[in-house]
């Protein structure tokens, strides 16, 4: 009796054991992701909103050009 009492202890010790690397390898697959995509979109973010900017640069450009070729046709 004694005996199957060692046996179910090793198996739930064993059974936490494996649930308790499991947790932390989620853990630490959890930090890994958060440590890599973290900085990938503060990069997408960062670039998003550079090129918005450019664009509406681009754009003030145009416009005086655009309003000078349009004064030019009207004559």
């Amino acid at each position: 009796m004694a005996f199957q009492a060692t046996i179910g202890k090793k198996a739930r010790t064993g059974a936490a054991d494996r649930w308790q690397t499991v947790t932390q390898l989620a853990a630490h697959l959890g930090r890994s992701l958060l440590w890599h995509l973290l900085p990938l979109t503060l990069m997408l973010l960062l670039t998003s909103w550079a090129a918005l900017e450019a664009g509406q640069w681009i754009d003030q450009a145009r416009q005086p050009r655009e309003a000078v070729t349009t004064a030019m046709m009207l004559r």
